[in-house]
């Protein structure tokens, strides 16, 4: 988007703001973390994101997310896997944003 955008526009540009927000939080967490490609490439099975889960949630909580779509998963045959990369972004898109924060986006955009 060029310019400055209208009061229409402002919902969906904060909207991608807060998107490209997160994307960068999760390079920040990975580098952070001492996290290379590969470790944020890891592979896990559903056993070892039970261990990984800071909610400590059970296995069959993450069956019946896994079975609703609510968290990222690959799938070969009848095994689950869940890359660490994508469970860490999922686990920091549940993070509510601060109206501080919001504020500060938009008027960052605005700027």
């Amino acid at each position: 988007m060029e310019g400055k955008p209208t009061f229409d526009q402002l919902p969906s540009v904060v909207s991608q703001l807060m998107k490209e927000v997160k994307e960068i939080k999760g390079l920040l967490y990975d580098l952070k973390e001492g996290n290379s490609n590969n470790q944020s490439s890891e592979w896990m099975t559903l056993d070892q994101l039970v261990e990984y889960d800071p909610e400590q949630r059970k296995k069959s909580t993450w069956y019946k997310m896994v079975s609703e779509n609510k968290v990222p998963y690959h799938k070969r045959g009848k095994r689950l896997l869940f890359l660490k990369s994508e469970i860490n972004q999922w686990l920091m898109d549940g993070r509510v944003s601060t109206m501080e924060e919001y504020l500060d986006t938009a008027n960052q955009f605005l700027k």
